[in-house]
């Protein structure tokens, strides 16, 4: 993980950092660089949310393009690869039209903690609060352990992006280790 500290942030250092990795000799022209753009501890929704469209600008403004149906990034130095084809405008994106049906379009943030306020609470919570709100949220909802999100994420894929060791250690035990092999997620 690479953390850029306030004072270099918007000065271009990333962007050098990237252009220096991939003229490394250890990326080859079939290689595939791959990123998660995603902050960490970070507990506000809105606050998370504005931050990794941040950090998806600049894997975007450096040639990095979503691979497929994920949350991940990938770039490839091979000028000649596909994927330089593709415009920033036209590439996927995880919450519009090319990714989910449009009546699941991305809701205010009020919006999804109501609507899925199991994946908000594991969002924000960790410790044995969140032990004891997933237990008694699957005992009132035992599905709502397997319940996707608008964007496609279950409750566990949550969990894991947080490192919520306790969620997740809590799902497992409650039954959702299939869904971490199902092919649609």
């Amino acid at each position: 993980m690479i953390t850029v500290s306030d004072q270099y942030q918007n000065a271009s250092l990333s962007s050098q950092m990237h252009q220096e990795l991939v003229k490394l000799y250890l990326v080859d022209q079939e290689d595939m660089l791959v990123c998660w753009p995603t902050p960490v501890g970070i507990s506000d929704m809105i606050e998370h949310q504005r931050l990794e469209n941040k950090q998806i600008s600049f894997f975007h403004k450096n040639g990095f393009r979503r691979i497929g149906r994920t949350v991940f990034f990938s770039y490839s130095p091979d000028p000649t690869h596909p994927s330089h084809s593709i415009a920033i405008a036209d590439d996927a994106d995880k919450e519009g039209a090319n990714l989910t049906p449009s009546i699941l379009a991305p809701l205010r943030h009020e919006e999804v903690a109501k609507k899925y306020l199991l994946h908000a609470t594991i969002f924000s919570i960790q410790g044995k609060k969140i032990i004891n709100f997933i237990k008694a949220h699957h005992q009132v909802d035992a599905a709502s352990i397997h319940q996707a999100d608008y964007a496609g994420f279950m409750p566990i894929h949550i969990a894991i992006q947080r490192l919520n060791v306790e969620a997740t250690r809590t799902l497992i035990d409650l039954g959702v280790v299939d869904d971490l092999r199902s092919d649609e997620n």
